[in-house]
């Protein structure tokens, strides 16, 4: 838990109090399944209600091997986009020096790209 809010500040304490306010669930389109907004995660996090991770390595059968082998592919997928992100655009190498209003548009922008 330490190791989440160290990590993310104070999205990280809202996280882990419970004080960050998530979506409702939505169906997924064409299917009856409602299903929560997740965050994908490394293994050191914790399991939370919205943080989503792998199962631990040992003994693992058939079907909770494919979805480890999934959430690895997947958190992959977002890793290499934002080193692509930051490698073409120079903003994420450091710290942003503008207030919380345009730094939260600058995120929202960069993920539009």
């Amino acid at each position: 838990m330490k190791t989440i809010v160290v990590f993310l500040g104070s999205f990280g304490m809202a996280l882990s109090s419970g004080d960050l306010k998530f979506p409702p669930m939505r169906n997924i389109p064409g299917t009856n399944l409602s299903i929560p907004l997740y965050f994908v995660e490394d293994e050191p996090f914790p399991l939370k209600p919205n943080l989503m991770r792998p199962f631990p390595r040992r003994e693992l059968d058939s079907a909770k091997t494919i979805f480890s082998g999934q959430h690895s592919s997947a958190r992959r997928t977002i890793e290499c986009a934002l080193d692509l992100l930051t490698k073409r655009f120079g903003i994420f190498q450091k710290a942003f020096e503008t207030n919380v209003e345009v730094t939260v548009y600058i995120q929202k922008y960069m993920c539009c790209l």
